[in-house]
């Protein structure tokens, strides 16, 4: 149901919410506290024309027995042409003359907006031509549901009188803009469907005629027919995020109000919400500072009983986002997050570094030969393309290098020649596909005062022939073969865990007796047990290295000894 909500959303235009009637399936279910209709026989006429005619037109009703508020009205219309003025809907106790704002003393009233209307009523330029009456949508005729600010108190069975008009007769339309569908008036039937039922057509500030047998096909709700649902609408679920940078996130509320609303990250941290986005017209808009700590975006409404992301009330909701590094810059916005897409990658198999090369004195420019890492099915959409800068961040060139993987011989050895200086000259690789960006990181080059120099991957160390020469001796080969052993444990190239990988949970029983919820014992991913953890971490390394060195120590000295 929750999904069903957020689809509806899309459709509803600004208001209190209005309701998009060419979405047929959605207002044939709701009934109204008043007898619906099933005429059989039926018309068109015109509610809303220019001054010369008609601009407004009005229904009697009686309330049923259990009717104690009305807050919504429904009109089967269409429209054919786009409204260029806002038009009032009113409600009173009996209809008067002299008010375009439809009765002398109202009970309720609302003006929309000509933007409201056009997106409320669907358009269709022969809609006056066709028969559509019944309880149900048509092909060109749909149920608009109105609805006012508040509800309005009412009597049971009692008439009551709702005009739809214009406020004041610079607000008419210029031409012919709204109908809709009437019951037996041009057939001198009677009117069965509603007790009392009548039409009063409008002109200016006069009430103009009546038709005691005619009624227009409409329906009265006691409350909302919709129910505005608790939910973030934007970002979505698994969309791409840059992390460490402010989001907008937009959403819907049932309940109006300042400070309605908090955001959060941590589903453990709900204690820590601050309240301060107000929900306006049931909608909501705020700014949210997503970091790479976490990938939830939380909002929460300040009665909400919900607690660990588990929505009680329908008053919380959460989604999980994609977060992602982005090169927006240099050097500061320079970001290395290379393990984070999992089907798209540009490896660099030769030469070998890490973030900077440096090249010998001398040397202006190197072979990169390049790899790349793609579900098979996009390689026809998929870019390569490179951009320079200078040492300062400024761009040198936009597009240093561009090529189509399609068009490239082999896409597992794809080789281009880039330049050094001795100002570091940098250079961000991006993988596109269809102009969205898949993968991208940064690296420099660096022409060094030295003749020859080493970069830390391509050699292990600075005199390699000493080591060789050492190698051959067993006292050095324990210390070669331990300090090797070592140093690929510290330094291997792994796959990243998640941020949740650690985190330990068990299944417990959710709300409505579903064995469901995850609730969390312990959370390495909370950004206190990562500081803690990052704090200590040095400590173990120096500890498992002064154990290391000991234990060679200890080996060396041994080989020595009298038993050797």
């Amino acid at each position: 149901m929750k999904y069903i909500h957020i689809f509806l959303f899309s459709l509803l235009s600004i208001g209190v919410f209005l309701f998009l009637p060419h979405q047929a399936d959605a207002t044939n279910g709701l009934t109204g506290d008043v007898v619906d209709f099933a005429p059989s026989s039926n018309w068109h006429t015109w509610i809303v024309r220019n001054a010369s005619a008609n601009s407004g037109r009005g229904q009697t009703f009686m309330t049923g027995p259990s009717t104690n508020a009305i807050s919504s009205i429904a009109l089967k219309v269409c429209r054919t042409t786009n409204f260029t003025q806002p038009k009032t809907l009113t409600m009173c106790s009996t209809p008067t003359n002299g008010w375009y704002g439809g009765c002398q003393n109202p009970i309720a009233t609302r003006q929309f907006s000509a933007q409201e209307l056009n997106t409320l009523i669907p358009y269709d330029a022969n809609c006056p031509a066709n028969n559509e009456g019944g309880n149900t949508d048509g092909t060109y005729y749909k149920w608009s549901v109105f609805t006012f600010a508040t509800p309005a108190t009412v009597t049971p069975n009692t008439s009551y009188f709702f005009l739809l008009n214009s406020a004041q007769a610079s607000d008419n339309e210029i031409n012919t803009t709204l109908a809709t569908i009437y019951n037996n008036c041009n057939y001198l039937g009677s009117s069965a469907d509603y007790t009392n039922g009548r039409t009063y057509y409008y002109k200016g500030f006069q009430q103009v005629a009546e038709a005691t047998s005619c009624d227009m096909l409409f329906k009265v709700f006691s409350a909302d027919p919709i129910i505005i649902p608790f939910d973030i609408t934007s970002p979505v679920t698994s969309q791409e995020i840059i992390n460490d940078t402010w989001v907008t996130v937009t959403g819907t509320c049932p309940i109006n109000g300042t400070n309605r609303i908090g955001f959060t990250d941590d589903c453990l941290g709900f204690e820590e919400i601050e309240y301060e986005t107000a929900c306006v017209e049931h909608k909501f808009s705020a700014q949210f500072y997503h970091t790479s700590l976490s990938d939830r975006i939380i909002a929460r409404e300040k009665n909400s009983v919900s607690g660990d992301c588990v929505d009680y009330d329908n008053l919380m909701d959460y989604i999980t986002v994609s977060g992602i590094e982005f090169v927006d810059g240099y050097p500061e916005d320079w970001y290395f997050n290379f393990g984070i897409y999992n089907d798209y990658d540009i490896v660099i198999n030769s030469p070998s570094f890490d973030t900077l090369l440096s090249l010998p004195r001398g040397t202006t420019e190197k072979a990169f030969s390049f790899g790349f890492r793609f579900p098979t099915s996009s390689l026809n959409n998929l870019t390569f393309k490179i951009t320079q800068y200078d040492h300062n961040g400024n761009v040198t060139s936009e597009n240093f290098h561009t090529r189509t993987l399609a068009s490239m011989a082999d896409t597992n050895d794809y080789t281009v020649t880039l330049t050094g200086g001795t100002d570091t000259i940098h250079y961000v690789v991006q993988l596109l596909e269809n102009s969205t960006l898949k993968r991208q990181y940064p690296f420099g080059i660096h022409v060094s005062d030295f003749t020859f120099v080493a970069n830390p991957d391509e050699q292990d160390y600075f005199f390699p022939r000493i080591v060789e020469e050492l190698r051959n001796k067993i006292v050095f080969n324990y210390y070669f073969a331990f300090h090797d052993g070592f140093y690929n444990l510290f330094n291997g190239q792994y796959s990243s865990p998640s941020l949740g990988a650690l985190d330990i949970t068990f299944k417990s029983v959710s709300g409505n007796g579903q064995y469901n919820i995850d609730m969390k014992i312990f959370s390495a991913s909370d950004p206190r047990v990562r500081a803690f953890a990052s704090g200590i971490r040095p400590y173990v390394v120096a500890l498992l290295w002064l154990s290391f060195a000991t234990y060679v120590v200890f080996r060396v000295t041994h080989l020595f000894s009298d038993n050797e």
